[in-house]
């Protein structure tokens, strides 16, 4: 059911979301593991009890 929603979306408001962000695209999944991977490695050491949105500034 998600699947068929998501593939009938129009391109038009999905431009239009992305448009609205500060970096004017949409997250990717490499975007998330970039973080992920900070944070799960020796630099991410000290970052604790927080909360990180990876959402390009987007609010």
């Amino acid at each position: 059911m998600t699947d068929l929603f998501l593939e009938g979306r129009d391109p038009a408001t999905i431009d239009r979301l992305a448009s609205l962000a500060p970096l004017e695209r949409l997250g990717t999944t490499a975007d998330m593991a970039s973080v992920v991977s900070f944070l799960a490695g020796a630099e991410g050491r000290w970052i604790n009890g927080q909360v990180v949105r990876v959402n390009g500034g987007a609010i």
